[in-house]
Order: structure tokens, then sequence, then C-alpha cells
């Protein structure tokens, strides 16, 4: 499709589409290191080998800028994490507790109650961090991306606009509320 009219000068030759110039001015380069490591065993030398992979993803100051913008998603994913890793230890320690006191380990049990009340507590944190930030992730996100495909950048002006909504321009700055996410 070609380059929309810039609502403030009226020009094509210095716009593009904002997935365009993301996609553009993102890089992802991937490193490899193979290592080597020899192991003494009772039957001789037993080699292995490793390899490690790092992906680096790096955006130019615009790219990063025009970027489709997160709401919520890393805190939704740190209380879903949270709260299960928190429920299994909670679970853990409640059996162990179980189990000190059928074997009547009473020094044990007062410690392990202090841990126990601290994990349910982290527990119901995690879970209430989560359930706040799923809806808020999830409302809008759909309809957001799809304007955002359809958004213009002017590099003369520095704007960001939608050429069928009149109402979608401004900086980059403003691109949440440029797309309503």
């Amino acid at each position: 499709m070609a380059s929309q009219r810039c609502p403030k000068c009226n020009r094509i030759d210095a716009t593009a589409k904002v997935s365009a110039i993301v996609k553009s001015g993102t890089k992802y380069s991937t490193s490899y290191d193979t290592k080597e490591d020899a192991s003494y065993r009772e039957n001789g030398i037993e080699w292995s080998f490793n390899l490690d992979s790092v992906t680096t993803t790096t955006q130019t100051i615009l790219a990063r800028q025009l970027n489709f913008p997160d709401k919520a998603g890393v805190a939704m994913a740190c209380g879903w994490t949270f709260f299960i890793l928190l429920s299994l230890s909670d679970a853990l320690f409640s059996w162990i507790r179980a189990d000190s006191v059928r074997t009547g380990n009473s020094t044990s049990t007062a410690d392990l109650e202090v841990i126990i009340g601290v994990l349910t507590v982290g527990t119901v944190i995690a879970m209430m961090v989560a359930l706040f930030t799923t809806p808020i992730h999830i409302a809008g996100r759909a309809r957001a991306h799809l304007l955002w495909e359809q958004l213009y950048y002017c590099f003369r002006d520095d704007i960001v606009y939608s050429p069928y909504d009149p109402a979608k321009t401004g900086p980059p700055s403003r691109m949440r509320q440029i797309i309503g996410y």
C-alpha cells in the first residue's frame, strides 16, 4: 500500500507505516558459544560439549517509540508466575509441617507455621496482582493492535497518524492515547 498523506504537511515523501519503521529499526542477533569440558571418571575421561546461545534485540530510538506498547503484560506474567511458585511452596511447607506434627517434632512446627503464613500472604498478593492485571492486558489489545497496524509516521513533522481517523494524530510519545491502549 502506498504511503498516506500526512495531515499536517499534506505530503507523502517523508511518510511510512509505523509497523514498517519498527520492523526495519529492530535487529535481532544471536551469538553462540561452544565449550568443551573434560570430566575424569573411573573408566577414563568423559568429554562434554555445551552450546550456549544468546539472542540480543536492539532497536533504534524511533522504533522503540513507535513500538506497540505493552500494557500490564510483565506485571501479569510475574503475578501468575509468583502465584504458582508460592502456591507450590506453600503446599510443600504445609506437607512438611504436617509430617513434623505427626512425628512429634514441635520445635520446627512453630518455624514452619511462620514460613507458611508468609508464603500464604505472598500467594494472596501474587494472585491479586495476576487477577487485576490480566483483564487490563487483554482488554482492547486486539482492537488496539489492528489500529496500530494502520498507523503512519511523518518524519518531517514527527507525528503518528491514522489516515482513516484525523483524531488519531499526535507525536510518538502519545502512542498509547492514539491507539487507546
